[in-house]
């Protein structure tokens, strides 16, 4: 009865954090990327309808993406 508990107990330990933990992580990670997103599409649209002048606008925008992004936005260019 104790065995098949402690093995059980293990069994749970060792899915969780080969299965559950990194599955768990890149949900988190895809969720923040999804808000970004959705921040900058927002402040975008908000900008356009305010009338700003459009190279103010892009400027707000990229200052609101990641670093990581503006490289690859820079090395595509």
């Amino acid at each position: 009865m104790i065995g098949a508990a402690f093995v059980a107990a293990m069994w749970g330990v060792l899915s969780a954090n080969v299965f559950w933990l990194p599955l768990a992580n890149k949900i988190k990670l895809l969720n923040e990327l999804h808000t970004t997103q959705g921040e900058v599409i927002i402040e975008g649209i908000l900008a356009i309808q305010a009338g700003a002048n459009p190279r103010m606008v892009e400027r707000r925008l990229r200052a609101l993406l990641p670093t990581d992004v503006m490289r690859d936005i820079e090395k595509a260019a």
